[in-house]
């Protein structure tokens, strides 16, 4: 039988059982049943199946005062919520019910301990310390009787305080929850703290720290698991290593790849070593270590055995980390050529195996190119490409000019963790998408200075004097940014030089240029639904209808899904305006980015996605906010309406990223339109001379550098 096979056979038998435990009142039965089906769809990575069913067992458990099943079922949701998590709703819902359960008499104190701690702990993944502290003491105060309970509230202030920087502190607090977990006496519990507190005594700079820390390992090797073994020895090296003492952590990566009983820790080990290669800059031995992580992982994923489809992304996206690594160490051998190539065949053999998972057809699935097609494509249209990597210790960047035979490369001082600062989501203030947006473009400055630095900037302009057009391929939260309205120093913005057209990878490029209508057609599906600061959607809908068009259909107000999607693949170009949003009320990153179409209906991306290259369409202009932003769960997880829509069989979609104001958006597309619709410029131009426009009248950044063009620029 197929997996698909037996997870449906399954899935009608956890439905049977439901059914009868219904039937005969048996609500505690009926709802553990639900809560088994909902932890089959997530190892089986259906998220959206996932929720529903948890959603299913929490009402049934509440409702018939099943109140410590209903408590677990609230920790395992919210558990799984927090963690795909793009806009802060899950946590904004987390703290109401939260403030709910405190203000009950009945609330069981370790179950509050437990969501205390969980809010906690995305806060400090969110760098919101302040708030973190106060879900902290709460968290103290849930678990004041509850022993069992108080030592991870200590371990939780630990990593507070290590997040912080604030070592002694730190251990502190791992030293208080010790003697707890003796006094239990559970080997497991011991270890598990011991592990936390091995590193946290190496960041020490007191030498006495080191010793005890060297007589926990020693306790831990006895009475832990060999695992727990291996990991507090990868903590303790990753500990060296920021104390850059290379060689001693490189000693204990070598103690811990032996230790290690599992291939995905010998893995992570793996790729601890590469960092400490890197920084002794011994480029060849870290390639070598590169490329033995990524035989590891690809085993792996071929054999698909992640027990869930959150360890199967997290592996997938260690895949993509591990080939921008390489990427990075052949940049600094100048062996550029190979250097693009891995960056190249991480992002076309992730996205390839998104969409396998997915279930879309392997003939649809934009293969690996080579630089040498890119080169010969780019030279063919005096085209230029600028590609991203970003890591943690800076940012690569190639340059293909087709008048050099290879790649130029920068090494760039943007790193991994500056740039989730200036566009991640690490704000709570970006659950409010105006204020998000702002963020967004106020670091444009910064972005500037950091990815386009004067050399870059220099060659950028050199490329300018031959090319008109410049592919960038972005890279992490590089999604994000507003490259349009980024400044190429005095040379003024990066729009008044180039036209722009994103991309997740070259492979992607290969596939939307494939898609391109060699005779341009003017047939047009404009669909309207909604209002938004006083402007109809129909009413825009209807203007870009009334374009001198072949032919043209309107879809207005109360347009549902179906409709949509029916009349879509009759005509080559979509134009889209309407509300739009990225839920975290589902795991399912395609299901999370949505078109709202009124009376509550909603098209998903995911919809979209079905039609599988059915769409053919030569252009989707997506004239909603957020229309172009989606969930990112890996690095180049370039999901949402752009991923659907070009897999669907779109050549080109244009999007804003962010939240724009719908006047100016109607203003920017119609004069997008005008342009293009005569016929002798490229789409990218059309955007380019639109923007440029409103840029002249003085419209702020925010409105007029929002849209992005994705795909084939023609």
């Amino acid at each position: 039988m197929s997996p698909v096979g037996k997870y449906e056979a399954t899935a009608a038998q956890f439905e049977e059982a439901y059914r009868e435990f219904l039937a005969y009142e048996q609500w505690q039965a009926a709802a553990q049943v639900r809560m088994q089906a909902a932890d089959w769809s997530y190892r089986h990575g259906l998220r959206g199946e996932f929720l529903a069913y948890l959603d299913e067992a929490l009402q049934l458990a509440e409702t018939h005062g099943l109140t410590k099943l209903a408590d677990q079922l609230r920790i395992k949701k919210y558990h799984s919520r927090l963690a795909a998590d793009p806009t802060g709703e899950a946590l904004q819902e987390l703290k109401r019910e939260l403030k709910r359960l405190r203000a009950s008499a009945g609330t069981d104190a370790a179950a509050l301990t437990d969501l205390e701690l969980l809010a906690a702990r995305r806060l400090i993944a969110l760098e919101v310390f302040d708030s973190a502290a106060e879900y902290l003491e709460a968290a103290q105060d849930a678990a004041r009787s509850l022993p069992h309970k108080q030592w991870l509230v200590q371990l939780e202030l630990a990593r507070w305080h290590e997040a912080q920087q604030q070592i002694e502190e730190a251990i502190r607090h791992a030293e208080e929850a010790l003697p707890i977990v003796r006094s239990l006496q559970i080997p497991m519990e011991i270890a598990q703290v011991l592990v936390t507190s091995i590193p946290l005594r190496t960041k020490s700079a007191d030498s006495a720290q080191h010793a005890v820390a060297e007589q926990e390992l020693e306790e831990l090797r006895r009475i832990g698991s060999p695992e727990d073994y291996a990991q507090a020895l990868l903590g303790r090296a990753q500990a060296y290593y920021e104390r850059q003492e290379f060689h001693l952590s490189l000693a204990d990566l070598g103690r811990a790849e032996q230790a290690s009983p599992t291939a995905e820790q010998r893995r992570r080990v793996i790729e601890q070593k590469l960092l400490s290669f890197h920084s002794l800059e011994q480029y060849e031995e870290a390639l070598d270590v590169a490329q033995r992580a990524v035989a590891f992982l690809e085993d792996q994923l071929n054999a698909d055995t992640a027990d869930s489809g959150a360890e199967w992304r997290d592996r997938l996206d260690e895949f993509e980390n591990l080939h921008v690594a390489a990427a990075w160490l052949l940049a600094k051998m100048e062996r550029g050529r190979e250097a693009f190539e891995w960056a190249e065949k991480g992002r076309a053999q992730s996205m390839r195996r998104e969409l396998a998972r997915l279930g879309i057809a392997a003939e649809a699935r934009p293969a690996r190119t080579t630089f040498n097609e890119v080169h010969a494509w780019l030279a063919a249209e005096q085209a230029a490409m600028l590609v991203f990597a970003v890591l943690n210790w800076g940012t690569l960047a190639l340059l293909l000019d087709p008048r050099a035979s290879d790649p130029q490369i920068f090494f760039l001082p943007l790193t991994g963790g500056r740039l989730r600062t200036l566009l991640g989501p690490q704000k709570e203030t970006r659950t409010d998408t105006e204020l998000w947006t702002e963020d967004i473009f106020n670091s444009a400055a910064d972005l500037s200075e950091q990815l386009l630095n004067p050399d870059l900037a220099e060659a950028l302009r050199r490329a300018a004097g031959y090319s008109d057009i410049l592919y960038i391929l972005p890279d992490s939260y590089l999604y994000l940014a507003p490259f349009a309205a980024l400044k190429l120093g005095d040379a003024g913005y990066l729009i008044e030089s180039f036209a722009l057209a994103c991309a997740p990878s070259a492979a992607v490029l290969a596939w939307c240029r494939s898609l391109h209508l060699q005779q341009r057609t003017s047939a047009c599906l404009a669909v309207g639904a909604g209002e938004s600061e006083g402007h109809k959607f129909a009413e825009q809908a209807r203007a870009v209808a009334d374009l001198p068009w072949r032919a043209h259909k309107v879809l207005l107000d109360e347009v549902t899904p179906e409709q949509v999607l029916g009349e879509a693949p009759q005509f080559p170009v979509l134009h889209l305006a309407c509300h739009g949003s990225v839920s975290s009320d589902t795991l399912e990153t395609m299901s999370a980015s949505r078109l709202e179409l009124g009376n509550g209906r909603k098209l998903t991306a995911k919809d979209v996605l079905q039609l599988d290259g059915r769409l053919r369409a030569e252009l989707v202009f997506m004239n909603v906010c957020q229309g172009g932003r989606f969930r990112m769960l890996t690095r180049t997880d370039v999901g949402g309406f752009v991923r659907a829509f070009i897999q669907a069989g779109t050549a080109t979609v244009v999007a804003p990223l962010v939240h724009v104001h719908p006047e100016s958006a109607q203003t920017l597309a119609m004069e997008y339109y005008r342009r293009w619709m005569q016929g002798d410029v490229t789409k990218a131009e059309a955007l380019r001379q639109a923007q440029l426009q409103l840029l002249r009248e003085g419209i702020e950044g925010r409105h007029w550098a929002s849209h992005v063009l994705f795909g084939d620029y023609r």
